[in-house]
């Protein structure tokens, strides 16, 4: 029997990276899986002397040697996880240690190396030579880089792509991408304020002396309400204490299948520290002319982080999918909110991208619903008409209207789902 697992679809944007799964992901066609560390003194592409002796390396912890320089053991971890495809060794030159990254692309190998201190880096490739500061190589706990090759223009080229993340609490990314054929790294826009000056954000109300009530309308003069927590200060009392600083979002240039997108984290002034309304996605495209990648002028729907109303099921893995679904929605507001269309399912096909599914009971009627302030209403959704495999995520889209008090504003909630054999 099919079994439907169902949550409540959170953006889990104050816990792991704006970027998702993109860290430790290499889906390129270059990809290779020669994955080894060792030690020796060998030329480092122009940085390293042949003629260098080699030192007494062993190690003095499970992390560092005696020349202060990462343990074999340490960075063949480092590979698997984050730099897959390459092997490293650690090589000196007038007793400076540096550490030499190897990957062959095309039938010849590129070598990047970088210096102990991690941030000065040489790319080299078919007898061309390209040096970059980088802020870090190996990093930390709250920071981190990996590296690839992948074709990002989608001209068949293999390029170098060297990505780092950084922050606690919530990631910031970014990217160098060197055109190996040439050796000129492309430029990357990171200014998106333009785009998301479209999107209009409203403070409404103070929820429970603790959340701020926002309304946002996207370009597509489509709605959503989000709550955020507010500044730990009694002055603040009025919406009007509020406001959306456009100069204060966070963007991260984050890289899903070989292609790149701005993800940007909404908030307010005067909101808690590290607390986001929701997140927008800008897909970037590639412009031959100035060799650059920047926005393609669209964006996705806003991501909220904290809705004010959910769905959640009451029986998690008990509901067949080819009967109906049970699920329960909780009206956080201080309005009522109204339900008078059946909900309908969509299917997972990307990152964060989402497609209606259409249903042979397309057409179903239901009686209104209606569901007081901070109440809670259980809903049987007839998904029969729908063809669902398994495997896969979907989610529940549900439209509700607020009341007269927020001006009987109409915006989805959904619950996302992964259906099992």
């Amino acid at each position: 029997m099919k079994k439907i697992f169902l949550s409540v679809l959170l953006i889990c944007i104050l816990t792991a990276s704006a970027c998702g799964s993109s860290h430790k992901e290499d889906s390129s066609e270059y990809e290779s899986e020669n994955i080894e560390t060792e030690e020796s003194t060998t030329t480092g592409e122009n940085m390293v002397d042949e003629e260098a002796s080699p030192k007494d390396t062993s190690a003095v912890n499970d992390i560092y040697d005696v020349d202060g320089m990462f343990t074999e053991e340490w960075l063949k971890r480092q590979t698997e996880d984050y730099f897959k495809g390459f092997s490293i060794k650690k090589v000196s030159s007038n007793e400076e240690g540096y550490y030499q990254f190897t990957r062959e692309v095309e039938g010849s190998d590129m070598v990047l190396t970088v210096n102990k201190e991690e941030n000065h880096a040489i790319l080299s490739y078919l007898g061309k030579e390209a040096e970059f500061d980088i802020p870090f190589m190996f990093g930390t706990t709250s920071a981190f880089a990996q590296m690839t090759v992948a074709d990002m223009t989608g001209e068949g080229n293999p390029d170098f792509v060297y990505g780092y993340s950084y922050g606690t609490g919530s990631f910031e990314d970014r990217y160098i991408i060197y055109d190996l054929e040439t050796m000129v790294p492309y430029e990357i826009e990171t200014d998106v304020r333009q785009l998301i000056e479209k999107l209009k954000i409203e403070p409404l109300a103070i929820l429970d002396t603790d959340y701020v009530l926002t309304r946002i309308t996207d370009d597509k003069k489509q709605t959503y309400l989000a709550k955020v927590v507010k500044w730990n200060d009694e002055t603040l009392t009025s919406v009007a204490d509020f406001s959306f600083d456009i100069d204060a979002i966070m963007t991260s240039i984050c890289k899903k299948d070989d292609k790149l997108y701005a993800q940007v984290l909404l908030t307010l002034d005067k909101a808690a520290p590290w607390q986001f309304l929701g997140a927008v996605n800008l897909p970037y495209a590639y412009d031959k002319k100035t060799k650059s990648f920047g926005p393609d002028g669209t964006m996705s729907e806003v991501m909220v982080n904290t809705p004010p109303v959910t769905i959640q099921p009451p029986d998690m893995g008990r509901t067949s999918a080819d009967t109906s679904f049970r699920f329960s929605i909780f009206n956080d507001l201080d309005d009522e909110i109204t339900i008078t269309e059946a909900p309908f399912i969509q299917k997972e096909t990307g990152e964060n991208t989402w497609e209606t599914m259409l249903s042979q009971n397309q057409d179903q009627e239901i009686e209104p619903i209606t569901i007081p302030a901070a109440g809670r209403e259980k809903m049987d959704f007839d998904v029969t008409g729908y063809d669902l495999e398994p495997d896969n995520s979907y989610r529940i889209a549900l439209k509700v209207t607020t009341g007269k008090k927020y001006e009987a504003t109409s915006f989805v909630i959904y619950g996302s789902f992964y259906l099992q054999q």
